[in-house]
């Protein structure tokens, strides 16, 4: 039994404003696969909290948790009225899409299966215990043939937690150029919290990112891939990805999935490059640092990081910045 939840298990894991989200929505277009948004789940527990702790957090401020209970109404309206919304031209984007080939919520549990699992949940006796009924109740609820894939760019630093608990699922880890990354990240964190953080800092927080999955890749047997790799070769990236994932698919499949998770579609009509800093998707491009640097952020990302764009393979030399 325990090897048969494990066998339908996958976790994309990596920094987050990486691609992690677009890979997510990639294989949740799968028709054997169901995506699940951010849980936490691993860091909540990490970090040694109580079971009724970890709950509270997971139910009511992880991104899977989707607003907590106060937003089923909204959560049901919104799937009721969701085709007439398409054909008033009201729902664009990932709004448009049916709950299936989206990353699931809480709220596709219903409101009674959310009251019983999170009484279930507080009721366990450790983390492992915790997990297992957690990821269990998810895979019954919402019956993928293949995998339910969960995405939570925090995973990155607790690779160990999810294979002690889950040794036979599936890691797959989604990189970016971290000049880029640190661009995305400022306007996210403005974006969704109204705050700033210094240039350095974002350099930091990608490096360390990296610096965990590069150190456990080959360890833990992590498939990885790149942001750049699904932009500049998105049919041999995915197909190599579902090779890893022993995923049947012909051509069509994987046109679809392609097709119907690129920038234009996520965003409801823009094209890459057309930016929206006020959206999730704000520009999907790549290189842009190179029309944002100044001299100086040029020179502290290369003292922060420098090293590890050559060891990715963006640089050729640690001394790219001379000539960037």
């Amino acid at each position: 039994m325990a090897q048969d939840l494990d066998s339908k298990l996958a976790f994309i894991i990596g920094h987050y404003k990486s691609g992690s989200t677009w890979l997510a929505h990639i294989l949740s277009l799968h028709r054997g696969v169901r995506g699940v948004r951010e849980t936490h789940v691993f860091r909540y527990l990490d970090e040694g909290r109580t079971q009724e702790s970890v709950s509270r957090v997971l139910f009511s401020k992880s991104a899977w948790g989707a607003g907590g209970v106060a937003n089923f109404p909204r959560y049901w309206a919104s799937e009721i009225t969701r085709s007439a919304r398409v054909k008033l031209g009201l729902a664009t984007g990932t709004a448009a899409l049916p709950a299936s080939d989206i990353p699931s919520t809480m709220h596709d549990l219903g409101i009674m299966r959310q009251f019983f699992i999170r009484n279930k949940l507080n009721r366990t006796q450790n983390d492992e215990e915790y997990c297992r009924m957690f990821f269990t109740t998810l895979i019954d609820t919402l019956g993928p043939n293949d995998y339910l894939v969960e995405k939570t760019p925090t995973n990155v630093f607790h690779i160990e937690s999810i294979r002690r608990i889950f040794p036979e699922s599936k890691l797959i880890s989604c990189h970016r150029d971290g000049r880029d990354v640190v661009i995305s990240d400022k306007h996210h964190l403005k974006r969704e919290y109204g705050k700033t953080e210094s240039f350095s800092k974002r350099v930091l927080k990608w490096k360390k990112a990296m610096r965990a999955e590069m150190d456990q890749a080959e360890k833990f047997a992590i498939h990885q891939l790149s942001y750049e790799s699904l932009k500049a070769e998105p049919k041999e990236t995915v197909e190599k990805l579902l090779n890893y994932l022993k995923l049947d698919f012909d051509s069509s499949v994987l046109e679809e999935m392609i097709s119907g998770a690129s920038f234009k579609a996520m965003s409801g009509g823009r094209s890459s490059g057309d930016e929206d800093a006020s959206k999730f998707y704000r520009k999907g491009v790549v290189g842009d640092w190179r029309n944002k640097f100044s001299e100086a952020e040029i020179k502290t990302f290369s003292d922060i990081a420098g090293e590890l764009l050559v060891e990715l393979g963006y640089e050729a030399s640690p001394n790219w910045q001379r000539w960037s």
